[in-house]
């Protein structure tokens, strides 16, 4: 395990279908520190056979509304039902072949790693447009 979203997997549902075809499913997870999360899987093909009751460890981007950044530590806690993300690299690139299941996305770009309570996860640099560089050390909200 490379320290991403880890958990047993739920349930596993489809979303988007057409013609047989399914094109986007919902899974389920208990994270390994209890939470429940329900994830969109954009690329159905990817987890549609991944029975419930398996050990999974999900490579999860996130995509916020707003972004607030803090260079440096202590950053204001979050108010309920924000989150927070302390940078670990901000231009982290997947190694080639490192996942068995991936979008193609996930090797197209770098990405910001950060570390969550959930475990790592990645913000594509577009959602800092407004923002500018950031620095590792540094936290998102």
């Amino acid at each position: 395990m490379n320290g991403f979203v880890n958990g047993v997997l739920l349930s596993n549902k489809e979303g988007a279908k057409y013609e047989d075809v399914t094109y986007t499913r919902f899974l389920t997870i208990r994270t390994v520190n209890g939470v429940e999360l329900t994830i969109l899987d954009g690329f159905g093909t990817i987890t549609n056979d991944i029975p419930p009751g398996a050990h999974i460890e999900c490579v999860l981007a996130v995509f916020p509304a707003h972004v607030h950044y803090f260079p440096q530590q202590p950053a204001p806690v979050p108010p309920p039902g924000f989150w927070q993300g302390n940078i670990v690299e901000p231009h982290w690139q997947a190694p080639q072949g490192s996942f068995r299941r991936f979008s193609d996305q996930l090797y197209a770009h770098a990405w910001l790693l950060l570390a969550t309570p959930l475990g790592q996860l990645l913000m594509h640099p577009k959602e800092l447009k407004n923002i500018g560089p950031v620095n590792a050390n540094g936290i998102i909200q």
